[in-house]
C-alpha cells in the first residue's frame, strides 16, 4: 500500500480586516507590537481544509475557500510522507479539536507576557497550527511548545523549511 503525501500550507494574515470591532483592532495592534511581526493570525490548509482557531468561535475546520492574496501570505511546507494509519490518526486528532474553544488566557499570558499558560482543551491560532505541523512530523517542530508560538514565529520557522 502506498503512503500519502501531505502538503500543508501555512496561511498568515497580515492586514487588519475593516469589519473588525475596535477591541479586535486593538488586540491585533498589541499582538503585532508584542511579537514584532506583521502577522497577527495563522491558519493551516491541509487536504483541502482550512483549520483555524479564532475568537470567539474557537477551532473550526472548513472547506478550502479561495485564497485571498491581499490579506494573507501563504507558505507551502515541504511535502511530507505519511502512512495511511498516520494520516488517519492525524485527522482523528484534528477532528476531535473541531469546536474546542478559543484559548483567551493563553493568548493573553503566553503571547503578551510569556508566562507559559496552556489549556489542553482550548486553542489559539498559531498554537493549533503549530501542533498540527508538529504531529505531521516536521523535525523543526519536534522540540517546540505550540502554546509558545505566535504567527511570526511560525513564519520564520516555516520559511526556512
Amino acid at each position: 500500500m502506498e503512503n500519502i503525501i501531505v502538503k500543508p500550507i501555512l496561511a498568515l494574515r497580515h492586514s487588519t480586516i475593516k469589519k473588525r470591532t475596535l477591541s479586535s483592532k486593538i488586540i491585533v495592534a498589541i499582538i503585532k507590537l508584542r511579537t514584532k511581526s506583521k502577522y497577527y493570525h495563522s491558519e493551516l490548509i491541509l487536504d483541502g481544509k482550512w483549520i483555524s482557531s479564532d475568537h470567539p468561535g474557537g477551532v473550526m475546520i472548513r472547506e478550502l475557500k479561495d485564497l485571498n492574496n491581499d490579506d494573507w501570505d501563504y507558505v507551502e511546507l515541504p511535502p511530507r510522507e505519511l502512512t495511511y494509519e498516520q494520516h488517519d490518526d492525524l485527522w482523528v486528532y484534528i477532528n476531535t479539536q473541531d469546536g474546542k474553544g478559543y484559548d483567551y488566557p493563553a493568548i493573553m499570558f503566553n503571547q503578551l507576557v510569556k508566562l507559559g499558560v496552556n489549556n489542553i482543551n482550548k486553542w489559539f491560532c498559531s498554537e493549533i497550527s503549530s501542533k498540527i505541523i508538529q504531529l505531521i512530523g516536521y523535525p523543526e517542530f519536534m522540540d517546540i511548545t505550540p502554546a509558545d508560538m505566535d504567527p511570526g514565529d511560525l513564519a520564520v520557522i516555516c520559511n526556512k523549511m
